[in-house]
């Protein structure tokens, strides 16, 4: 479980041939951007909703756990300052098959991350055009009800397809096509493209932007805030 198919040595490591264009501004920045995603803004106020004033204790908690692995991934860097990340790490530590399993493990959780994060995006514009782009695409394409209704070789599978029930295929799948995420990966996909230095401009950019919206709602929370909020949920009347 520990075997590497080459042997290390400190020289042998160290050696990239990838250029070293990002400066530590871009790092930092790069680590902030990572740092506060879109998360904040979807799962925070369903936190405060549902756990009111625990969130906080939750928030401290899930902060501590961060800044531990933050130190191990910071001693990691500085003693294999090299392209790889964790699976780097896990194999020159601890072997070629915990490396191949957090490998895959990282694939995934950038594909999942990625598709969530333009998810949010889209339901974020969306929801700010008045949901001029859901109804244009379930007036003129079309849902997923609609199409497997038409189709009669999927009558048994359209049975109470507007319900949540967990074995109908709209629990699974969005009922209309998101063609505005689609665009979005297109968007990200091109801003890889720039290379390592367009995109940490545009990363600059984002974080910039990211860093001020917080600081404004930082700002109206602190202005608007009242210590009457910090009250139990469920004794407040949610109607």
């Amino acid at each position: 479980m520990s075997r590497r198919k080459t042997s290390l040595k400190l020289d042998d490591v160290l050696q990239t041939r990838l250029k070293r264009c990002l400066s530590t501004l871009d790092i930092t920045l790069l680590g902030i951007g990572h740092m506060v995603g879109s998360g904040i803004y979807v799962i925070s106020p369903e936190t405060a909703k549902k756990a009111g004033p625990a969130c906080v204790i939750s928030y401290i908690i899930a902060g501590i756990a961060s800044m531990l692995a933050a130190l191990a991934y910071a001693e990691f860097g500085v003693r294999y300052p090299r392209a790889g990340s964790a699976y780097s790490y896990l194999y020159f530590s601890m072997g070629e098959f915990l490396a191949f399993i957090v490998g895959w493990n990282i694939l995934l959780e950038n594909i999942l991350a990625t598709s969530a994060v333009a998810q949010t995006c889209a339901a974020y514009i969306d929801s700010l055009a008045h949901r001029t782009i859901s109804n244009f695409i379930h007036k003129y394409v079309g849902t997923l009800t609609s199409v497997l209704s038409n189709n009669p070789a999927a009558t048994a599978a359209t049975v109470n397809l507007t319900s949540h029930s967990a074995t109908n295929i709209s629990s699974y799948f969005n009922d209309e096509p998101h063609l505005l995420v689609l665009l979005i990966m297109v968007a990200f996909v091109v801003i890889l493209l720039l290379g390592t230095s367009g995109m940490s401009w545009v990363g600059k950019i984002l974080c910039g932007f990211n860093i001020c919206l917080l600081a404004v709602i930082i700002g109206i929370g602190i202005w608007k805030g009242s210590i009457e909020n910090w009250t139990n949920p469920d004794t407040v009347d949610s109607s």
